[in-house]
Protein backbone atom coordinates (compact mmCIF):
# COMPACT_ATOMS: atom_id res chain seq x y z
CA UNK A 1 0.00 0.00 0.00
CA UNK A 2 1.28 3.73 -0.82
CA UNK A 3 0.08 7.20 0.01
CA UNK A 4 -1.50 8.44 -2.88
CA UNK A 5 0.43 10.29 -5.42
CA UNK A 6 -0.07 12.43 -8.88
CA UNK A 7 -2.08 10.19 -11.21
CA UNK A 8 -1.71 10.59 -15.27
CA UNK A 9 -4.90 10.74 -16.68
CA UNK A 10 -6.44 8.67 -19.63
CA UNK A 11 -9.07 9.42 -21.84
CA UNK A 12 -11.94 7.56 -22.55
CA UNK A 13 -11.70 4.90 -20.24
CA UNK A 14 -14.28 4.03 -17.42
CA UNK A 15 -14.75 6.35 -14.70
CA UNK A 16 -13.70 4.58 -12.06
CA UNK A 17 -10.26 4.24 -13.85
CA UNK A 18 -8.39 7.17 -12.88
CA UNK A 19 -5.26 7.23 -14.43
CA UNK A 20 -1.80 5.50 -14.19
CA UNK A 21 0.80 5.90 -12.18
CA UNK A 22 4.20 4.79 -12.48
CA UNK A 23 5.95 2.08 -8.92
CA UNK A 24 9.51 1.65 -9.12
CA UNK A 25 9.68 2.28 -12.84
CA UNK A 26 6.24 -0.41 -13.65
CA UNK A 27 3.12 1.37 -14.78
CA UNK A 28 0.28 0.77 -12.35
CA UNK A 29 -3.36 1.72 -13.35
CA UNK A 30 -5.13 3.29 -10.41
CA UNK A 31 -8.70 2.60 -10.00
CA UNK A 32 -10.92 4.46 -7.44
CA UNK A 33 -12.52 1.74 -5.68
CA UNK A 34 -15.67 3.40 -4.33
CA UNK A 35 -16.26 4.72 -7.89
CA UNK A 36 -15.82 0.94 -9.16
CA UNK A 37 -18.75 -0.65 -6.52
CA UNK A 38 -20.85 2.54 -7.38
CA UNK A 39 -20.72 3.76 -3.96
CA UNK A 40 -19.46 7.47 -4.68
CA UNK A 41 -16.21 8.96 -5.06
CA UNK A 42 -13.00 8.86 -2.18
CA UNK A 43 -12.36 11.90 -1.38
CA UNK A 44 -7.99 11.25 -1.18
CA UNK A 45 -7.63 13.08 2.25
CA UNK A 46 -3.93 11.62 4.53
CA UNK A 47 -5.96 8.74 5.48
CA UNK A 48 -6.71 7.12 1.65
CA UNK A 49 -4.36 4.66 0.32
CA UNK A 50 -3.50 3.16 -2.56
CA UNK A 51 -3.73 -1.12 -2.51
CA UNK A 52 -1.02 -2.54 -4.85
CA UNK A 53 -2.79 -5.53 -6.11
CA UNK A 54 -1.58 -8.36 -8.33
CA UNK A 55 -3.50 -10.36 -10.28
CA UNK A 56 -2.43 -13.39 -12.16
CA UNK A 57 0.33 -11.00 -14.60
CA UNK A 58 -1.35 -7.68 -14.02
CA UNK A 59 -0.56 -4.94 -11.25
CA UNK A 60 -3.73 -2.35 -10.11
CA UNK A 61 -3.87 -0.14 -7.71
CA UNK A 62 -7.15 0.51 -6.22
CA UNK A 63 -7.53 3.76 -3.93
CA UNK A 64 -9.46 3.39 -0.68
CA UNK A 65 -10.75 5.65 2.04
CA UNK A 66 -8.46 3.83 4.15
CA UNK A 67 -6.84 0.50 5.78
CA UNK A 68 -7.32 -0.11 9.35
CA UNK A 69 -6.01 -3.62 9.00
CA UNK A 70 -5.48 -6.68 7.19
CA UNK A 71 -6.55 -10.19 8.14
CA UNK A 72 -6.28 -13.56 6.77
CA UNK A 73 -9.41 -16.18 6.65
CA UNK A 74 -9.32 -19.56 6.36
CA UNK A 75 -11.79 -21.65 3.62
CA UNK A 76 -13.81 -22.49 6.65
CA UNK A 77 -14.52 -18.88 7.83
CA UNK A 78 -15.89 -17.76 3.85
CA UNK A 79 -19.04 -18.16 2.64
CA UNK A 80 -21.01 -17.73 -0.44
CA UNK A 81 -22.47 -14.46 -1.17
CA UNK A 82 -25.98 -13.57 -0.64
CA UNK A 83 -28.32 -14.64 -2.81
CA UNK A 84 -30.07 -11.33 -2.47
CA UNK A 85 -27.45 -10.31 -4.70
CA UNK A 86 -27.95 -10.06 -8.54
CA UNK A 87 -26.15 -8.72 -11.36
CA UNK A 88 -22.91 -6.71 -11.38
CA UNK A 89 -23.30 -6.91 -7.19
CA UNK A 90 -23.15 -10.66 -7.60
CA UNK A 91 -20.33 -10.35 -9.81
CA UNK A 92 -18.09 -8.35 -7.75
CA UNK A 93 -18.73 -10.18 -4.52
CA UNK A 94 -16.48 -13.40 -3.92
CA UNK A 95 -17.95 -14.43 -0.51
CA UNK A 96 -18.57 -13.14 2.97
CA UNK A 97 -15.44 -13.48 5.68
CA UNK A 98 -16.53 -13.98 9.44
CA UNK A 99 -13.80 -12.82 11.87
CA UNK A 100 -14.17 -12.27 15.85
CA UNK A 101 -18.29 -11.55 15.08
CA UNK A 102 -17.51 -9.54 12.16
CA UNK A 103 -18.60 -9.74 8.67
CA UNK A 104 -16.75 -8.59 6.05
CA UNK A 105 -17.38 -8.56 2.30
CA UNK A 106 -14.52 -10.47 0.36
CA UNK A 107 -14.48 -8.86 -3.77
CA UNK A 108 -13.62 -10.96 -6.47
CA UNK A 109 -10.80 -9.26 -7.86
CA UNK A 110 -10.39 -10.50 -11.05
CA UNK A 111 -14.35 -9.27 -11.86
CA UNK A 112 -13.24 -6.09 -10.18
CA UNK A 113 -10.24 -5.59 -12.35
CA UNK A 114 -12.64 -5.73 -15.39
CA UNK A 115 -11.91 -3.12 -17.15
CA UNK A 116 -14.83 -4.43 -19.69
CA UNK A 117 -17.67 -4.91 -16.90
CA UNK A 118 -19.04 -1.82 -15.79
CA UNK A 119 -22.32 -0.25 -15.50
CA UNK A 120 -20.57 3.88 -15.17
CA UNK A 121 -19.74 6.24 -17.62
CA UNK A 122 -16.11 7.43 -19.46
CA UNK A 123 -14.25 9.59 -16.93
CA UNK A 124 -15.01 13.49 -17.23
CA UNK A 125 -12.57 14.49 -14.27
CA UNK A 126 -9.70 14.16 -11.97
CA UNK A 127 -10.47 12.62 -8.70
CA UNK A 128 -10.52 14.95 -5.36
CA UNK A 129 -8.60 15.67 -3.00
CA UNK A 130 -9.01 17.15 0.42
CA UNK A 131 -6.07 18.46 2.27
Amino acid sequence: MIKPREVTEIPRVPDFLLGIISLRGIIVPVVDLRRRLNLGVVVADDRARILVCEEKDRIVGLLVDNITQVIHLGADEIEPPPAILTGLNRELVEGVGRIKGQMVILLDLPQVLDMEMHGTEERSGAWERKY
